[in-house]
């Protein structure tokens, strides 16, 4: 009965019930003979597809498939690219919290702090005016983890992909780090690994270190894999996004995003 009510849920929810009002209408103007019927089913149609699990696990798993976590690693920075955060509202030890892309990534790289004892360099600025400051919120989260402060750097400009990777590679040639480890979403990593390929010297080694992921790459068919669902629709657009921002990255070279 559970899933039948959820099932059903989903269809009333958006996504679902914009896919529904919009067959209706397809039909009504296929009934009526009327002008615009093929684009009303051509929008229908992508927006049903496109709201689907099994459509954007496909999607995420080709761009994090790209890159996997090594288990023997060496580096003499660990750079975490900034995911997102939130001004304005309360944590345990100040205001303003990272958000959930942004959080796991922190972590992973803060783990791998403890592991290698290298410093720790946190990339993102306030990207819009009613957004957190990421690196400052991650500093003030990684210190109170128990994270030394001479050990936390932060690059508080950087406000997207490319300027991280700018700004982490100037911060890397006047501290003299050769090695680092590039810590980010594994659906972002590729773009990430573009940038950082275009800006770094031909003497500095930079190692993918992918973590936040969205998908298992395994599709397992099941009813609810023909319901559309925001959150499928979500992690659809996020991964057009990265396929469109790698394309126009490797058509133009300054482009950035």
């Amino acid at each position: 009965m559970m899933y039948i009510l959820k099932f059903i849920l989903l269809w009333l929810l958006p996504p679902g019930c914009i896919v529904l009002l919009l067959a209706a209408l397809t039909f009504y103007l296929f009934k009526r003979k009327a002008a615009g019927k093929f684009a009303a089913a051509l929008i229908t149609l992508l927006l049903y597809f496109a709201s689907l699990m099994p459509t954007a696990q496909l999607l995420t798993h080709g761009l994090e498939s790209r890159y996997t976590q090594q288990s023997a690693v060496k580096a003499d920075v660990i750079a975490v690219l900034g995911g997102g955060a939130v001004s304005g509202v309360p944590d345990i030890d100040g205001e303003g919290a990272l958000a959930a892309a942004g959080m796991n990534r922190l972590a992973t790289g803060m783990r791998l702090q403890r592991k290698l004892g290298v410093p720790l360099i946190v990339s993102g600025g306030q990207v819009f005016k009613d957004s957190g400051g990421e690196a400052e919120i991650a500093k003030r989260v990684l210190i109170n983890m128990g994270v030394k402060e001479n050990m936390v750097y932060t690059d508080t400009k950087a406000l997207n992909t490319r300027q991280n990777a700018q700004n982490i590679i100037s911060a890397s040639k006047e501290n003299g780090w050769k090695r680092i480890i590039v810590v980010t979403s594994a659906l972002h990593m590729p773009r990430a690994m573009q940038n950082f390929a275009a800006v770094k010297d031909s003497n500095m080694e930079v190692t993918a270190y992918p973590c936040d992921y969205l998908s298992s790459g395994k599709i397992v068919i099941s009813p609810f894999s023909f319901v559309p669902q925001a959150y499928a629709l979500d992690l659809t657009a996020m991964a057009l996004k990265e396929y469109l921002a790698l394309a126009a990255g490797n058509f133009c070279k300054n482009f950035t995003i």
